[in-house]
């Protein structure tokens, strides 16, 4: 494994034969919680990435509502990320949003060529994931050169292949196809020490085969070449040493 080429964090080995967790080698992936990124406990990761003028298109393909309530929660997530952006040097005039209602294929793809940072939003990540197929642009992802960023839905959807855990808006453990940019591991979101979430990760390391990050709200992965860096808060569930 290569070490990131970064100021603080440390590379994380999961497996005693190195894991190639990348998909795209120029591409740099960030899986968080929740928006708060500019936070003092991955300030001093992220500011190695994230540079000033940077442009970044916020993909809002999370939602499960109508048209109207999807409309104003696309402009909230716009809205709640200009201060992370911004805490970074990326003003308003360098983020700019996908819109599902608003947006074709055509200007999402173009939105996203431009730009240096993809941010996916939080919410529902299969609903994310059929529209973004539903628009070819998985596969611009897949290839993107630059950084990929993603909360709590839009940190699961960058794996290959996701699970669930039991919650309000999904009643049993799933799995879930994402997308081919990171493999190797799995991640729990929202982490809170319950069994229910502890159940679900034994399920992810007998059914996969693979140790869980489980990531407090106050936490995040970094993974850059073929090495994991952690920010904050995180768990990691080895898959040879099971609860």
């Amino acid at each position: 494994m290569v070490f990131l080429r970064l100021s603080a964090p440390f590379c994380v080995i999961i497996s005693a034969d190195p894991i190639p967790v990348r998909r795209c080698p120029m591409q740099t992936n960030v899986l968080l919680n929740t928006y708060a990124f500019h936070a003092p406990w991955a300030k001093p990761t992220l500011s190695a990435l994230l540079r000033p003028g940077m442009r970044a298109t916020v993909v809002a393909f999370s939602f499960n509502a109508g048209m109207n309530e999807a409309q104003a929660a696309s402009e909230g997530h716009l809205r709640d990320l200009t201060e992370p952006f911004g805490a970074y040097g990326i003003g308003p005039a360098h983020l700019q949003l996908v819109n599902w209602f608003q947006d074709s294929p055509q200007s999402a793809r173009r939105k996203m060529s431009e730009s240096d940072v993809l941010f996916f939003t939080g919410g529902w990540p299969d609903h994310m994931m059929y529209r973004l197929r539903r628009w070819g642009l998985t596969e611009l992802v897949e290839g993107f050169d630059g950084i990929v960023m993603g909360a709590s839905a839009g940190a699961m959807v960058q794996l290959p292949r996701y699970h669930i855990t039991p919650d309000a808006d999904y009643p049993s453990f799933g799995w879930y196809e994402g997308m081919n940019l990171v493999q190797g591991f799995g991640i729990e979101v929202h982490y809170r020490e319950t069994d229910l979430q502890h159940r679900s990760i034994d399920r992810v390391r007998q059914e996969q085969g693979q140790s869980v990050f489980a990531l407090y709200d106050d936490g995040g992965l970094v993974i850059q070449d073929d090495c994991i860096a952690t920010m904050g808060r995180t768990r990691l569930f080895r898959a040879d040493r099971l609860l």
